[in-house]
């Protein structure tokens, strides 16, 4: 995780989940804008193979990263995720 996204001092964050076969970096130009205001993170969310629940297990990961409410933006799979990550870990969903 990014320095400062967990800093109770800061805007509540933005966190950016693409969507497949995309990356983080489709979000660049949105998260240059947002981190004027907030600290933004974009975390890779490429799926394992193997894994027949991938929207959860990556949700499972990122429920144990983030420590503070953030603001949970997903396109397409990256919306999958953001769903899944509201269902169990309410705690970490501002919006």
């Amino acid at each position: 995780m990014p320095p400062g996204l967990d800093d109770p001092t800061t805007a509540v964050p933005w966190v950016l989940l693409h969507g497949t076969p995309l990356g983080p970096r489709v979000w660049d130009d949105v998260a240059a804008d947002l981190s004027r205001s907030a600290p933004v993170w974009a975390p890779d969310l490429t799926p394992t193979v193997d894994d027949p629940t991938p929207q959860r297990s990556l949700a499972v990961g990122l429920a144990a990263q983030l420590r503070e409410p953030a603001h949970l933006v997903g396109h397409s799979f990256g919306g999958q995720i953001a769903l899944e990550l509201a269902l169990i870990a309410p705690r970490v969903v501002e919006s």
